[in-house]
């Protein structure tokens, strides 16, 4: 069955192993509704998001649109921000579901 990805307003159908129960175009955060406490991380080191872009090798647009849940991160950006910040996964990340589950 074909999934939906979104990205930049736009929706790209394939036939990856994704949502399978997926039949309309979805923003991926609705899909996989992940929070995340970067901004407070960020304010306790006393950096920027353009300073925190440097480190982890991204644009200070993508530290932006993670801060706002526009934007997932891939694992290997999530992992090099946990190391940056010196924290678990965890503690940076939560999967809603997880809440809503509780």
């Amino acid at each position: 069955m074909l999934c939906c990805i979104h990205d930049n307003n736009s929706c790209q159908f394939g036939n990856n192993n994704c949502h399978k129960e997926l039949n309309t175009c979805q923003k991926w955060e609705d899909i996989m509704p992940l929070t995340n406490t970067l901004k407070v991380q960020r304010a306790k080191l006393g950096i920027n998001q353009g300073e925190l872009g440097q480190l982890a090798g991204v644009s200070r647009q993508t530290i932006s649109s993670i801060e706002r849940g526009e934007y997932n991160p891939s694992i290997t950006l999530v992992l090099k921000l946990a190391k940056i910040f010196n924290t678990t996964v965890e503690e940076m990340f939560e999967y809603e579901e997880d809440k809503i589950n509780e």
